[in-house]
Parts: structure tokens; C-alpha cells; sequence
């Protein structure tokens, strides 16, 4: 399966950001103020990093991904070692699994790829002795997890006490200070060093603009793109909880795990420790899990790891010498969880037999991108009139375009209509398209736009199309729009 991901396609968030980082990379546009996106500034160095030593290409990101995810499964072994080797191999053998079953919509999210600085943390925490840089490299990684998703703050509790009581400082509040004290130092400056990548760049009030203005507006929206009201809201967030990101069977094996672990009366301090943070992260990323209140699959996979992490807990019997009963079945529920749990991912089947992986939203970036390749001339802009998985964002990239203003996607225009700050956004749009028409828009009616209670169409922007565009070519679920004085050069 490792094999045939080399062959997928970048797609989804990944794909999305990837092009973010070549329009920064190519283009010279600045994070936040020449490109309208949430996404915290160690994310876009990370594809930034990925596409000026390796290229833009899908085999340099599928590359990537292939060295993260065994990073993270040496790291996850390493971790996991105090509890046994059979335990450490068993919890990464089965993540690596259900990470690259759910194909390459999974790949490098933002929610995964800070899994490897946190086990890391966690790994480093485990260590005994006091040593001060072993605090200050503790609350770097934690700082590089929370630099990437800021609801993994929520692990820094628990793993910082984790650390504090493998060394046997938890005797004095000097202690404590000290160590909490370095750790913070190490997590500020993993924090502020990307912040200070935007403050040179120009867009740091950009960026503080869009953190505590927009991104109010925008976590009010649910996973399906409805707003609701607050009421509404927090119900949504109960029953979505409750189907645990549709990998319920893994907390079969990780309850079992956790009884057997700790029912044990002879579990070395060590061990019965590391149990606890385990089991204490499963509940906390849970909670994470309702607090970003989206409930896409990708926002699941602390949660999944570490009821992974737990659920390898059932191996530990069989590392005993001899058989019986009670290892049979350990074995057997831990086995019954990966049946229940795990699948070959759909592009893997697809390759066995011989087709292709699937194309990146259903072929259509790909004839977006050919007829850009064949049209675009030499200081044409494109703008995109799509979500974050239309394909728009992909084709732009392959086809080596120019976005014409800073904004890739357009969500931001259908929800909170009523707000100020929205309408701002509207006619800075409808500014930017006056001043500077491209010559190519991109439209992708089909893609997932908020709806309910203060959603609304744009009017405006449709009469601006109206008047100044003729449709270059309709591919059924996307148009293609051509400025009617750009026809010919």
C-alpha cells in the first residue's frame, strides 16, 4: 500500500495548501495579506519547504508523506518501547494502516502532521533525569504541534506532568516553576519564529485580522457548511461526537488494553505512568474533536492514534512467557478491532486491479488544468470560484497560474452575509476584479458553500460575470468564464 501511495494524487487540504505555497513561492504573494486563508503560518512553511527542495509535483508531496509517516511510526515504537516491543510494533503497524486507509484525502493534514512533534514530546518526556534542555526540547515539540493545530494546547497539561513525575520533580513548586518555566520558553520560541516569518513578510495585521475577526465567523459553521444557531450548534456537536469519527470498534481493544494494563498489580511506575497519560489523551482528544466542532475525518486522528496507542495495550500478555487462555483472547480482540477497523484504501483496490487512482474531484482538476495549459498566455490571471476541494485550487497549480486576488476560495462571501466585515470582503473582491479583471474565472457551482440562517448568493459578483464574460467552456460541473475583450491576443 506504501508503494502504490507514491502513485496518488495530492489532494484535498493538502493539495489546497500545496498551492498556497507555490503562489508565495512563484508569485511572490504574501501569507495573509495577498492570500485570504486561515491556515497558521508553520503550515505554509511546511509546504513551502516541501516545494523548493522537492517541487510542486504529486510524487515529492506523496514522498514526503511516505518519510513523515515513518517518522512518526519509528517515534510512535520508540514511545511505546517501556510497555514492550511487541506493543510499540503493534500500535504503529496498525495507525500506519488506518492512516493510509482513508487515502490520499488523508494525506499530511494538518491534525496528523502534528502527531509526530507531539509523540515525540511524549517520548522525550518518558526519559528520566533532570535535564533542563530535555524541558526546553519538550515545550519546543509542543509548541511545533500547537503552531500547527492550537487545540493540541490541550495535551501540554498532561504530558508536561507526565514528564514532571518521570524525573521525580513533582516534590516543590520550585521545581515545577522551573520546568514549566523552560518548557514555555522552548514552546514561545517554536511559536513566535513563524510569526516573525509573516511580520517581515508584511502580513502580520493580515494575519491578526483574520485569527480575531473572521475565524469567529467562520468555526460557527458546521461540518456540512450550515450555520445554525448556538443552541443548535452545541447539539450538532453531541450527536456527531457520539459517532467517533465512524471507528468506534477501535476503543474494543484500547478499553480491554487499558483494563488489562492497569488491573495489573506488579505494572512497574514506569509503565503504569505512560498508561495513564495514554488513556488520559483519549478523552482529551475527544474533546478536541468537539471544540474545532467540524467533525471531518481528519480532525479524528489524535483521537484515533492514541485509541491505537491504547489498543496495542492487549498485546502486553502475550510478551509473557507461555500460553493461555487469557492472552488468546487478548490477541483475539485486538485482532477483531483491526478487522473492524481497518480497510485497504479505495485508490490501493483500484491499483490492484489495475485502474488508476482516482483523479482529484472526480477528473475535474485535471480538464481545468489542460484547457488552462492550452489558453493561458503570458500575464493572464485566473480566479477561482470554488471551495477547498473543487479541483479549482489543483488546476491552477498544474497549470502554472496567477491568481488574481488573494482569494482561492470563496466561502467566505456565502456565510454571516449581514456582517460587516463579510460585506468588506465582498466588495474588496468585486474591487479587486474591477481593477484588475482576469482573464480566466473559474466556476465551480457544485462546490460546498455555507448554507442556512445568514447565507446568501452573490448577486453582485454574478452581474459582474454577466457583463464582462462569455463562457469559454462548460464541463458540466464547473464553467469556465473568458473575459470577452481577451479572446484574442
Amino acid at each position: 500500500q506504501t508503494l502504490f501511495s507514491l502513485q496518488w494524487p495530492t489532494d484535498h487540504d493538502g493539495a489546497f495548501l500545496h498551492t498556497l505555497a507555490y503562489l508565495i513561492d512563484r508569485y511572490g504573494f504574501v501569507p495573509y495579506r495577498d492570500i485570504h486563508e486561515t491556515s497558521l503560518p508553520l503550515v505554509y512553511l511546511f509546504h513551502l519547504a516541501i516545494g523548493r527542495s522537492l517541487g510542486y509535483g504529486d510524487l515529492a508531496f506523496r514522498v514526503v508523506d511516505v518519510a513523515w509517516l515513518a517518522a512518526l511510526l519509528i517515534v510512535t515504537w520508540r514511545m511505546l518501547r517501556p510497555l514492550g516491543g511487541l506493543v510499540g510494533c503493534g500500535a504503529a503497524l496498525a495507525f500506519g494502516l488506518l492512516y493510509q486507509s482513508f487515502g490520499p484525502a488523508m494525506t499530511l493534514q494538518r491534525d496528523y502532521l502534528a502527531l509526530l512533534p507531539l509523540a515525540a514530546a511524549i517520548w522525550l518526556a518518558g526519559k528520566t533525569g533532570a535535564r533542563h534542555r530535555h524541558y526546553l526540547l519538550i515545550g519546543a515539540l509542543l509548541g511545533a504541534a500547537v503552531s500547527v493545530k492550537p487545540h493540541f494546547a490541550l495535551a501540554a497539561p498532561p504530558v508536561l506532568l507526565y514528564a514532571l513525575v518521570s524525573r521525580g520533580e513533582l516534590v516543590n513548586w520550585r521545581a515545577i516553576f522551573g520546568a514549566t518555566t523552560l518548557a514555555g520558553i522552548g514552546a514561545a520560541a517554536v511559536v513566535a519564529l513563524p510569526l516573525l516569518w509573516v511580520w517581515r513578510t508584511g502580513g502580520l495585521p493580515a494575519w491578526w485580522s483574520l485569527m480575531t475577526e473572521y475565524l469567529p465567523l467562520y468555526n460557527q459553521l458546521t461540518g456540512n457548511q450550515e450555520l445554525l444557531g448556538p443552541r443548535e450548534r452545541w447539539l450538532y456537536r453531541f450527536l456527531s461526537a457520539q459517532a467517533l469519527g465512524g471507528q468506534a470498534a477501535l476503543l474494543l481493544p484500547a478499553g480491554l488494553g487499558l483494563w488489562l494494563a492497569l488491573g495489573e498489580e506488579r505494572l512497574p511506575a514506569e509503565q503504569r505512568r505512560l498508561v495513564l497519560l495514554l488513556a488520559a489523551l483519549v478523552p482529551l482528544f475527544l474533546l478536541y474533536v468537539v471544540l474545532a466542532g467540524k467533525f471531518w475525518t481528519y480532525h479524528w486522528m489524535p483521537f484515533f492514534y492514541f485509541a491505537v496507542c491504547c489498543g496495542a495495550l492487549v498485546l502486553r500478555p502475550l510478551q509473557k512467557p507461555g500460553r493461555n487462555r487469557r492472552q488468546l483472547f487478548a490477541l483475539a480482540v485486538f485482532v477483531a478491532g483491526l478487522a473492524l477497523t481497518l480497510r485497504p484504501a479505495p485508490d490501493a483496490i483500484r491499483q490492484i486491479s489495475g485502474l488508476p487512482p482516482a483523479p482529484v474531484a472526480d477528473g475535474r482538476a485535471d480538464k481545468i488544468a489542460a484547457f488552462l495549459q492550452a489558453k493561458v498566455r503570458t500575464g493572464d490571471t485566473v480566479q477561482t470560484l470554488d471551495g477547498v476541494t473543487g479541483g479549482g485550487a489543483t488546476a491552477l497549480r498544474l497549470a502554472g497560474g496567477r491568481l488574481a486576488t488573494p482569494y482561492l476560495n470563496d466561502t467566505q462571501f456565502y456565510h454571516h452575509v449581514a456582517d460587516p466585515l463579510i460585506q468588506s470582503y465582498r466588495r474588496d473582491f468585486l474591487a479587486r476584479l474591477a481593477a484588475g479583471p482576469p482573464r480566466f474565472i473559474l466556476d465551480v457551482p457544485e462546490a460546498s458553500r455555507p448554507r442556512g440562517p445568514g447565507t446568501a448568493g452573490f448577486s453582485e459578483l454574478s452581474a459582474f460575470i454577466a457583463a464582462n464574460y462569455r463562457t469559454a467552456l462548460d464541463g458540466g460541473d464547473f464553467i469556465i468564464y473568458e473575459r470577452r475583450d481577451a479572446s484574442t491576443p
